[in-house]
């Protein structure tokens, strides 16, 4: 789908350029190619399939990875990509095979597995974060900063740990889940992640909205108790990483920001700021990030919120939307420290069940758009679809018409 290029580059909207951020900096999902290769704006993430790596392999691919690509600067930015994830169900023959230990263990004890079809799906994260906060503590030890093989701190860590507690990953199983966390011991003694509260307290101070286990989350009568529980969980999620890995981190090697992949996201629900899950409108929910940095995720609006408008515009509206919300939550959030995710030009992937191609015309409106709003750094994603030196070529034309 093509952009109108002219009528959204040249967007009155858009802050002057002299009023625009420092130069930018665009950490690749993979080493760029082309023009791209020598770009100083450009830091590739030194990226780790986990897959029940031990920390000392981890560290280990991490220095060959910087040393193969002589990368050894001040600007390593780890990503370990599937860091704790798992779907948690100890009973599926591959539930662990998208990581290491899962910090969705609620199935360690309480919820019986009879209970509900989704009976591991709860914001109780106790087990994994122990589980996790141990293998980051060895990985931290594990890291070089001295010898031979030694390497420079890192400056960023951008996890992508996914497949978190939701009302989306059941249309039914969640609430019948929710029913019968009441009947489980911690639902008046555990505190939820980034709210310090057990859920029977949680549900108390939001009125108890009534949840229907015999009908979907997005019934009518559930509506309400939804879009709490989005909320909860995923505040929760980013809360858990946090106690897992950012603090961690951050006490390892000061000035080192973390953010992850679809929970590090901050909205207030104040005056239309609000996370919408794509898909249903309706379900408005509020979250609060305890990463340091805020990731958005500026790829395709979904073409069912979309009606009668272009999809690219839509698209560019949506983002402008989010990262405007974000940096008006919580009594204001520095632009700069709201890193999104965008699109390499050439990627091609179903948008919800509509194939799209992301064009250069929208990386580069994209990153105008998002440049205009104070955004200094991008995380620039793509898969097997894109990343020839004909697609890195248009997101260097793009980073300089910004």
């Amino acid at each position: 789908m093509q952009l109108a290029a002219a009528s959204l580059l040249c967007s009155p909207q858009l802050v002057a350029a002299a009023e625009r951020p420092a130069t930018p900096r665009f950490w690749t999902w993979g080493l760029p190619r082309g023009s791209a290769r020598t770009n100083s704006q450009i830091s590739p993430l030194t990226r780790i399939q986990m897959q029940l790596a031990t920390p000392s392999e981890a560290i280990a691919n991490i220095t060959r990875s910087i040393r193969a690509r002589l990368l050894l600067t001040p600007d390593i930015a780890v990503t370990l990509q599937g860091f704790g994830m798992a779907q948690g169900d100890p009973q599926a023959p591959q539930w662990q095979t998208n990581g290491t230990t899962p910090l969705m263990q609620a199935w360690k004890d309480g919820v019986s597995s009879d209970s509900s079809p989704a009976w591991w799906i709860t914001p109780w994260y106790a087990h994994g974060i122990q589980a996790c906060a141990n293998w980051m503590k060895r990985f931290i030890e594990a890291w070089p900063l001295s010898g031979p093989s030694a390497l420079p701190p890192p400056s960023r860590f951008f996890f992508d740990t996914e497949h978190w507690p939701t009302v989306g990953l059941s249309a039914l199983g969640v609430g019948r889940t929710f029913v019968a966390m009441q009947q489980d011991p911690r639902w008046d003694t555990e505190p939820i992640p980034g709210f310090g509260l057990p859920m029977s307290t949680l549900w108390d101070k939001a009125g108890k909205p009534p949840v229907d286990p015999n009908q979907t989350w997005f019934a009518k009568t559930n509506q309400t108790w939804a879009i709490w529980y989005e909320g909860i969980c995923m505040t929760s999620a980013d809360a858990a990483i946090d106690h897992a890995a950012y603090r961690l981190v951050r006490a390892a090697w000061p000035g080192c920001a973390c953010c992850n992949y679809g929970t590090s996201r901050s909205f207030d629900g104040v005056n239309g700021r609000f996370a919408v899950s794509p898909g249903n409108s309706w379900l408005r929910y509020t979250q609060r990030a305890s990463s340091d940095l805020l990731s958005p995720v500026c790829y395709w609006a979904n073409p069912k919120n979309a009606l009668g408008v272009d999809l690219a515009e839509a698209s560019l509206n949506l983002a402008k939307q989010v990262v405007t919300a974000m940096s008006k939550s919580y009594g204001g959030i520095t632009p700069s420290k709201i890193v999104p995710w965008i699109q390499l030009p050439g990627v091609s992937r179903k948008n919800y069940g509509v194939q799209e191609v992301q064009t250069p015309e929208l990386t580069t409106a994209m990153i105008q758009m998002l440049r205009g709003l104070g955004v200094t750094d991008f995380i620039v994603w793509y898969d097997s679809s894109a990343g020839t030196e004909a697609d890195w070529d248009s997101l260097v034309n793009a980073m300089s018409r910004e």
